[in-house]
C-alpha cells in the first residue's frame, strides 16, 4: 500500500482527487493540506511514502517546504 499526502489550496480538489485515489486500490491518502508549511508538519509527525504537491503552488511557499521534504530518503515529491 502507498501512503500519500495531497497538497493544494484547492479543498474541492483535494476532495475529488481522494476519491479518484481511493477507487485505485493499492493507495492511502494519509492526509491532505492545504499549503507547503503544512505538508512539512504533517511529513515531520507521519511520513508518508509520497507527496502529491501542486505545481501552481507559490514559489515562496514551495521552496522550503519542498527542500525538507526531499531530505527524506524513502519520499518521492
Amino acid at each position: 500500500m502507498i501512503r500519500l499526502l495531497l497538497v493544494d489550496d484547492h479543498e474541492l480538489f483535494r476532495s475529488g482527487l481522494r476519491s479518484v485515489l481511493a477507487e485505485a486500490g493499492d493507495i492511502e491518502v494519509v492526509g491532505e493540506v492545504a499549503d507547503g508549511e503544512a505538508a512539512v508538519d504533517f511529513v515531520r509527525r507521519d511520513p508518508p511514502d509520497v507527496v502529491l504537491m501542486a505545481s501552481t503552488c507559490p514559489v515562496s511557499a514551495v521552496s522550503r517546504p519542498r527542500g525538507v521534504l526531499c531530505m527524506r530518503s524513502r519520499m518521492c515529491v
